[in-house]
């Protein structure tokens, strides 16, 4: 068996069941190092050389010890057929307090406790709105929010957008949500094993995940995570760094800036590294399996909002962006005809990515009625005003409505007659009287 690494100077150590193994310990050059801590970092590489005859090995029972007290599972060491276990981020460790769990490197820190869902406001009627069976999807399930905190870990490992193990486990939300996380993870984790080792001994935060590179994640998924880390942290997480994948697009630093202001970041390579962490800090997501927000969200985006009324009448354009983005392309045949019927109808047709940020949130500020094509452009919902309507053509999930029950706004939508979903592709159809209908309806603001 062969394991190679770096640590801060101590000589490593591999273990089994917790005990020192007999190994041939080898110096490796490590210049990447040198310019992250110095020349003295030069010498810090290693390469472990074992032999080890042990029934059922699995890799949860080996480890490396970097000094006396941390020591990392190699749980990337495993067969190309190995499943990969989870573990619920609230039931893995007790409950704790901060200073606690922050001193054992475990256990589970409540912020806030479980919550009833705020209800969705009537949707705005129209001729051609959706079934009222469909009504109900959307507005009426009402389940129990888990409660909101952090899980902190002691030599838990981070790789990809955001996947982290903790003693060869998956730490997963425990819900609906862990879907395309745990496919993800199941993917990646037999190469894991190729990936290079990065030690960090600082605590620091793990709060992203896939879709990092999507605008509408970071709304709805990171941002809400990285403020339940504000909220359990308290004064500490001004001090503890964000692992950060190296190929997160500049504008969500500037979301993070705008909304937590400067944070230290630890930037890694989500496909080739994999991080091993003396202390983790790890978020739930404070919504349940339906997408009902815990109320502790409506704090976090209250600084850029605005308690006066809107007055603007915007469409959101896709039209300039589609094909450019990470998420899936949406085919949308009636999209030229849908935006000018749109300023027909005295919308303006906006491309908010095109502005920089503070504009953007400015423009919703503004804002009495939002209509566009379902997806992250209209999840800027967040910055606009209480009462305003959010419309949107196509409806494939519940979260635009989640969103507005906690900002009180009202929703309006326009299901396609024909929805098809391939990898990496949606396509969707509505006929064009529709579409004026419902245009119609949102100027005349029919209730």
């Amino acid at each position: 068996m062969r394991v190679s690494g770096w640590t801060s100077g101590w000589a490593p150590r591999l273990l089994l069941d917790g005990k020192p193994l007999r190994a041939l310990v080898e110096v490796v050059a490590r210049q990447d190092l040198v310019a992250l801590f110095g020349p003295r970092a030069a010498r810090w590489g290693f390469r472990l050389v074992a032999s080890v005859a042990a029934p059922d090995l699995r890799p949860e029972r080996l480890a490396v010890r970097f000094s006396r007290r941390d020591v990392a599972c190699l749980t990337e060491a495993v067969d190309e057929g190995r499943a990969l276990r989870t573990v619920s981020v609230r039931d893995g460790a007790p409950l704790s307090d901060l200073d606690g769990a922050l001193r054992r490197a475990r256990g589970y820190v409540r912020c806030g406790g479980p919550a009833l869902p705020t209800q969705s406001l009537p949707l705005l009627a129209w001729g051609g709105m959706p079934e009222p069976d469909d009504i109900d999807a959307v507005n009426g399930r009402a389940y129990e929010i888990p409660s909101v905190g952090c899980r902190i870990l002691g030599g838990a490992s981070v790789f990809g957008p955001g996947h982290v193990l903790d003693q060869g486990a998956l730490v997963v939300e425990g819900n609906a949500l862990d879907d395309v996380p745990v496919t993800w993870a199941h993917a990646a984790y037999p190469g894991l094993g190729q990936r290079r080792r990065r030690r960090i001994d600082e605590t620091c935060i793990a709060f992203a995940g896939p879709g990092h590179r999507i605008y509408g994640h970071w709304l709805v998924d990171f941002l809400p995570r990285l403020h339940v880390a504000r909220l359990t942290l308290g004064d500490r997480f001004a001090d503890t760094a964000l692992l950060w994948p190296a190929d997160t697009p500049d504008w969500a630093g500037e979301l993070v800036t705008l909304l937590f202001g400067p944070c230290r970041r630890i930037a890694y390579d989500p496909e080739a590294e994999i991080l091993d962490c003396g202390r983790l800090v790890v978020p739930t997501y404070p919504l349940s399996c339906d997408h009902h927000f815990h109320p502790c969200v409506q704090n976090l985006y209250r600084p850029l909002r605005t308690t006066k009324p809107g007055w603007r009448r915007l469409c959101i354009s896709r039209s300039r962006i589609e094909g450019r983005t990470s998420g899936a392309r949406k085919v949308f045949p009636q999209r030229a005809a849908f935006e000018e019927a749109a300023r027909r109808y005295g919308f303006e047709i906006v491309h908010p990515e095109e502005m920089p940020l503070r504009e953007q949130v400015r423009l919703f500020n503004q804002a009495a009625v939002i209509v566009g094509e379902f997806g992250s452009g209209l999840h800027a919902s967040v910055f606009a005003p209480e009462g305003t309507v959010v419309a949107a053509i196509g409806c494939f999930n519940t979260i635009q409505s989640r969103l507005c029950a906690l900002y009180g706004q009202r929703c309006a939508y326009l299901l396609p007659r024909d929805v098809r979903v391939e990898p990496g592709t949606v396509s969707f159809s509505c006929e064009l009287p529709e579409i004026e209908r419902f245009l119609q309806a949102l100027r005349d603001g029919e209730a």
